[in-house]
C-alpha cells in the first residue's frame, strides 16, 4: 500500500519542485521587469512635469497676445 502511494507522490513532488524553481525565476524576471518599469515611469513624470510647464507657459503667452 505505502509502495504504491509513494509511487503516485514521488513524482508529483518532483513535479512540485521543478514548477516552484519555474515560479522562482518567473518571479525574479518580474521583479526586473517592475524594477525597469518604475524607473521608466520615474523618467516619464520628469518628461510630463517639463511638457506641462512648456504648455503653461505657451498658454500664458498666447493669453496676453
Amino acid at each position: 500500500m505505502i509502495f504504491r502511494i509513494n509511487k503516485e507522490v514521488l513524482p508529483l513532488k518532483a513535479n512540485l519542485a521543478v514548477q516552484e524553481a519555474k515560479l522562482n525565476m518567473a518571479m525574479s524576471d518580474l521583479d526586473a521587469a517592475q524594477a525597469t518599469l518604475d524607473a521608466k515611469q520615474k523618467e516619464l513624470d520628469v518628461v510630463q512635469a517639463t511638457y506641462n510647464a512648456a504648455m503653461k507657459k505657451k498658454q500664458v503667452c498666447f493669453t496676453f497676445a
